[in-house]
């Protein structure tokens, strides 16, 4: 509602679900305009993450930015917590239950989302379905009701 971006990214079925939900921001399917979303994962694979996200954060993102952190491993998102709180952007995390480290570096202001399910097929379920969750509460904020 304030002019921000959206930065995503994440780990293996991470990496695929930030890419769709930068997708479904970017694409808005005729019934409304594009929002500002960036894959930050996009242009390479899992072993070359890191650096590259950060910077691309450092570079671009600005305060009131929104990071979103899908089921990221837990030294890729201390790292981007710590990058995306120095540029005074607000994180989502969505993490599952086996992850202690991640969701204890958030703030008072991020929103960490704990996927409860040991099994992977089940995360990836719940996973896509806050996805789309998110992203149908983010145009209900913009736009209202575009059915």
């Amino acid at each position: 509602l304030d002019g921000g971006r959206v930065f995503s990214a994440g780990n293996t079925d991470g990496m695929q679900f930030s890419s769709l939900f930068a997708s479904l921001l970017l694409g808005g399917h005729g019934q409304r305009p594009p929002l500002p979303a960036w894959d930050l994962t996009a242009n390479h694979s899992a072993d070359q993450q890191g650096s590259s996200e950060i910077a691309a954060l450092h570079a671009f993102a600005q305060r009131g930015d929104i990071l979103l952190l899908i089921q990221p491993a837990p030294a890729l998102a201390e790292q981007l917590i710590s990058a995306a709180h120095e540029r005074d952007m607000v994180v989502i995390l969505i993490s599952s239950m086996n992850d202690n480290r991640s969701p204890a570096k958030c703030r008072n202001q991020d929103i960490p989302i704990i996927v409860p399910a040991d099994n992977p097929l089940r995360a990836r379920e719940i996973t896509l379905l806050v996805i789309h969750a998110l992203c149908d509460h983010i145009e209900q904020q913009l736009f209202g009701d575009l059915s």
